[in-house]
């Protein structure tokens, strides 16, 4: 039985495809940062736009402009980048991710500090992360393109998730 909504004219529309061909999902682009390292690295606007399919130059911003407030960051590439980026206050329960979403981006520990990754010179990455449908998260890209980890297990620990 097909999944409907109402379009504009509040008409039943299928909101599935016509056809098995037809693919539901499609994959990040991988769009690699240009500047490293703190002030000035873009790994959050890279993977910001990965997941929107936009260039670089669309959604990013000059970091060290926003001082050390995450909220003027944010604030900044959402209005670059057209878009909105929400951050999981609950979603995480019993280790896995409950959203609807296909994709977010996952803040990652790389490089730990005096053994604390709280510490002001530990340093903090973004990836894309793939939400499978049991809720667990894993590693799909990283705008490192040095970075050779393959799974989120490999970071030191685990942030913020965004998406």
């Amino acid at each position: 039985m097909p999944r409907l909504i109402n379009d504009a004219q509040g008409q039943p529309k299928d909101i599935l495809p016509q056809s098995p061909d037809t693919i539901l999902f499609r994959a990040t682009t991988r769009i690699y940062q240009t500047r490293r390292g703190a002030p000035h690295g873009n790994c959050m606007a890279a993977c910001v736009a990965s997941i929107l399919d936009k260039p670089l130059e669309d959604v990013d911003i000059d970091v060290a402009s926003c001082g050390s407030s995450r909220e003027v960051f944010f604030r900044k590439i959402q209005e670059k980048g057209n878009c909105h980026i929400y951050q999981l206050p609950d979603g995480i329960v019993d280790g896995v991710v409950k959203s609807a979403e296909r994709y977010c981006i996952v803040n990652v520990c790389s490089l730990v500090y005096g053994n604390d990754p709280s510490h002001r010179d530990s340093i903090w990455h973004s990836v894309v992360c793939e939400i499978a449908e049991d809720g667990k998260l894993s590693l799909v890209f990283d705008p490192n393109p040095n970075d050779q980890r393959t799974k989120l297990q490999q970071f030191a620990a685990v942030g913020d998730v965004l998406w």
